[in-house]
């Protein structure tokens, strides 16, 4: 998200000025902005210097990456038993910092733009709550998404793809008429001209 603001490409994707950004927030993005997962290798790093967040290049970028890899995401034992390990508070501090930072983005390339997360506690509820407590400390407008469907976890086959996990169609049908509901409701938005 905030690679793709600071490029400029959401301006792009967006030539009038969004009223709304909804960013979508997993416990899990405290491994990813690591890199501790092996589907975005080439993803952007980002690192926290003094409280500012900077670039620093791609998440393979690191010497020992491109080797390392192919072996670790292949191993049950790493995936398992040492990847939940790897997240400490530097890796908390960082997730926080990016989406602190790119709701202030949002607010510099965007006047008077919202910005909201649905927070999803699940996988990882003990991530869930320093994350939670972090970002309610900043003033960050969080909708839990565990709020909006009460029996997600309960009933994981109803709102989940088999086989993949992944939130499925009545998921996000539930989730964008809570978006329109709680969040647009309460927007006053011109009517655009005929």
């Amino acid at each position: 998200m905030l690679a793709n603001l600071e490029s400029g490409r959401v301006r792009q994707i967006c030539p009038q000025a969004p009223k709304v950004v909804i960013f979508q927030v997993i416990p899990d993005q405290l491994r990813r902005v690591k890199g501790w997962v092996s589907y975005n290798r080439h993803g952007p790093r980002f690192m926290l210097d003094d409280g500012t967040v900077r670039r620093g290049g791609n998440l393979d970028d690191r010497w020992w990456t491109p080797q390392a890899w192919p072996f670790l995401r292949n191993s049950r034992i790493f995936r398992r038993l040492l990847t939940p390990r790897f997240v400490g508070q530097a890796d908390l501090d960082l997730a926080v910092a990016l989406i602190r930072q790119s709701a202030d983005e949002v607010a510099q390339q965007f006047p008077g733009c919202e910005f909201h997360v649905l927070f999803w506690n699940h996988p990882d509820q003990h991530l869930a709550v320093p994350l939670r407590r972090q970002l309610n400390t900043l003033g960050i407008r969080l909708h839990d998404v565990e709020t909006i469907i009460p029996d997600l976890e309960k009933s994981p086959r109803k709102y989940r793809i088999d086989h993949d996990g992944q939130p499925n169609s009545e998921t996000h049908r539930l989730l964008a008429e809570s978006v329109c509901r709680e969040i647009l409701g309460e927007l006053q938005i011109p009517p655009s001209d005929p």
